[in-house]
């Protein structure tokens, strides 16, 4: 059915909130797409207006002004290997009375950036690992990486607070609400876990003292077109069991992996970065991952990623290549995990598809 009275309207502005003259925007519509057009304005504006812009470094007295889009996984290091055309593919977020994820090109420019850092700190933070190779066992450098994901995943948290104050008396369909608010279920929780570990990383960025952080690394003789940096929180292991800090009700000992992966000078590398503390929590990594052959961590690595990452980047060569069913399951395994508590999905057998050719 259509909008009545589609005379009366033709030259005001649209019911959308577009600002643009309704013959010019919803004219052809039904009413249900125009509700729909509706919702997906009113929350990207939300979005929008929830960011935050604040530098994220411990120590403030040396801030500028200028706060910046940072990104969280090199642009000219990384993001140019991984670009065509100047475009690499994410998951984002897609607005409306069906709130999902889509898979999408962005420029890299703007693609993995977040305003969490002012322009001195981003310089002077992230030089080692912006603008020099990666050294397997380089320490700093692997605290500066598990650092990146970090942040990035504390900002994050940081918005998607601020998104639900703003969403509750603007959300105009329920079942997107309803998505919000799984997406956002124990964030308060998840920032007292990530202001516990903000000390150790205080530690490290204001006194060097790295010896907290431990990183495993993998290599593949390789170079994959897609990279990562995030910080998960895995309620599973590789084979189906239940993390300790999932099996229990108290979420304040939930335990952070950082994980980076990256193409190099002919390879690929993945850094499962940890605090020292809970070394024994990941021990799991050793016979899992660590110890198996390449096409069993393939596999795995792949499971990770789709299902907990994010913030990843993907080079049109490698999306371009997958088939749509492969396409789907990519968007869909992501999905999953915030549909609903991740608590209660295990990784699946196989993703059904493998990020590494």
């Amino acid at each position: 059915m259509h909008v009545m009275g589609k005379g009366n309207l033709r030259n005001k502005e649209c019911l959308c909130g577009s600002g643009a003259r309704y013959k010019r925007c919803c004219y052809d519509l039904t009413d249900g797409q125009v509700e729909e057009k509706k919702q997906t304005i009113v929350m990207s504006k939300v979005f929008r207006d929830a960011n935050i812009k604040k530098c994220l470094f411990p120590d403030n007295s040396q801030c500028d002004e200028r706060i910046i889009r940072a990104h969280s996984i090199q642009n000219n290091k990384i993001l140019d290997r991984l670009s065509e055309n100047g475009e690499v593919y994410m998951i984002r977020p897609r607005y409306g009375y069906n709130f999902g994820f889509v898979l999408e090109k962005v420029g890299r420019a703007k693609a993995t950036t977040f305003t969490g850092f002012c322009a001195h700190h981003d310089n002077k933070i992230f030089s080692p690992i912006d603008n020099m190779p990666y050294i397997v066992g380089d320490s700093q450098q692997e605290a500066l990486y598990a650092y990146k994901a970090f942040a990035r995943e504390w900002h994050a948290k940081l918005v998607v607070m601020n998104v639900m104050r703003l969403a509750e008396d603007k959300i105009i369909d329920p079942s997107s609400k309803d998505e919000l608010e799984a997406f956002s279920e124990g964030v308060a929780l998840a920032l007292a876990d990530i202001e516990k570990d903000a000390v150790i990383f205080r530690d490290f960025l204001l006194g060097g003292q790295d010896d907290e952080i431990a990183t495993k690394v993998i290599v593949f003789n390789n170079e994959y077109d897609f990279s990562v940096s995030a910080a998960i929180t895995m309620p599973f292991d590789f084979e189906g069991n239940r993390l300790e800090h999932f099996a229990k009700t108290e979420w304040l000992f939930a335990k952070t992996l950082f994980l980076s992966i990256f193409p190099q000078d002919g390879k690929t590398y993945i850094l499962l970065s940890y605090l020292k503390r809970e070394s024994s929590f990941f021990s799991f990594l050793d016979d899992q991952l660590l110890k198996t052959n390449d096409d069993v961590k393939k596999d795995r690595l792949t499971k990770l990623v789709v299902y907990h990452c994010e913030n990843s980047a993907f080079s049109p060569r490698l999306i371009e290549a997958m088939t749509e069913t492969e396409k789907t399951k990519l968007v869909e395994a992501f999905h999953s995990t915030v549909h609903v508590f991740q608590s209660d999905i295990p990784m699946q057998d196989s993703a059904g598809f493998s990020l590494f050719g």
